[in-house]
């Protein structure tokens, strides 16, 4: 048996994998219901558009608001993170701070979610194979 129902508490990148305790973030992948709440809370309908007889609903949408929403989703928390050689704390306009201000960060942020990427994909790929391989009903 396998449940589909997700576990999506994260998952901790070490700035230093010989010493954890210098610190990382705990992020996780944006799974589409997750993104479509924000979609919806971040846009608004405006009006409908007519070209060469077809309908188009136009939505205007507020990307800082949206951003922010995907970052506090996707970072969980983080540890030994400074600004300033101060403690920032992990909130959503943190988060924000740092990605926009910090390449660093924004470059160690990005390459986690790239590696949740990669592994959700290579479940993905094991389980499609298994569902080939016992397709013989077996």
């Amino acid at each position: 048996m396998f449940d589909f129902k997700e576990k999506n508490d994260g998952k901790w990148f070490y700035f230093d994998d010989s010493d954890i305790e210098a610190g990382g973030i705990k992020v996780r992948l944006l799974p589409a219901e997750e993104a479509e709440k924000i979609y919806k809370a971040t846009t608004k309908r405006t009006e409908k558009i007519v070209v060469d007889k077809q309908l188009f609903k136009d939505r205007i949408g507020d990307d800082d608001a949206a951003y922010s929403r995907v970052l506090d989703f996707t970072i969980v928390d983080w540890k030994g993170v400074l600004w300033g050689g101060k403690p920032l704390d992990c909130t959503a306009p943190n988060k924000v701070k740092l990605l926009k201000k910090s390449t660093a960060f924004r470059k160690f942020y990005e390459e986690a979610i790239k590696q949740l990427e990669e592994a959700d994909a290579d479940f993905e790929a094991k389980r499609v194979k298994n569902l080939n391989d016992s397709s013989d009903g077996k």
